[in-house]
C-alpha cells in the first residue's frame, strides 16, 4: 500500500492494483485516513474504498459554530435537515441565521456512518 497526501487534505491511495484519489467529498474519507494512521490491513482499507449502497440517499455533514447538522438528499424528496447534537438549540433558523460560516465535514451514506466518525455529538 502506498499513499500520498496532497496539500488540500486529499490523498492518493494505491492498494494492490487499484489507485484512487480521496477528498473530503469522498465516501469513507475519515475512516480511510484513520485506517492508514492505524496501519490497518490492505484488505480492510480496500473494503472502505468501495462506494457504499445508498438506500437512505446521501448525507452531507456540516458544522456551524458548535453544532453539527446533516442534509439528506434522496432522489424523490426535498432535502431533509438533521440536527446531530441534540443537547443544543435545535432551531433550524438559528443554524441559518448564525453569522458563523458552515464548514463541510464529509459525505456519508447514513446517520449511523456519521455516528461512527463523530460519536461525541450523539451523546
Amino acid at each position: 500500500m502506498q499513499y500520498i497526501t496532497i496539500n488540500d487534505g486529499s490523498f492518493i491511495l494505491k492498494v494492490g492494483g487499484s489507485t484512487k484519489t480521496f477528498s473530503i467529498k469522498s465516501f469513507n474519507y475519515h475512516k480511510i485516513k484513520r485506517a492508514i494512521k492505524e496501519e490497518r490491513s490492505e484488505e480492510f482499507i480496500t473494503s472502505l474504498m468501495k462506494t457504499p449502497s445508498l438506500p437512505e440517499g446521501v448525507y452531507e455533514l456540516y458544522s456551524k459554530g458548535t453544532r453539527l447538522y446533516a442534509t439528506q438528499y434522496k432522489d424523490t424528496e426535498e432535502p431533509i435537515i438533521h440536527i446531530i447534537n441534540s443537547g443544543q438549540d435545535n432551531d433550524l433558523n438559528t443554524i441559518y441565521e448564525s453569522k458563523t460560516a458552515k464548514k463541510f465535514l464529509g459525505v456519508y451514506e447514513s446517520l449511523k456512518a456519521i455516528k461512527e466518525d463523530w460519536p461525541e455529538f450523539f451523546l
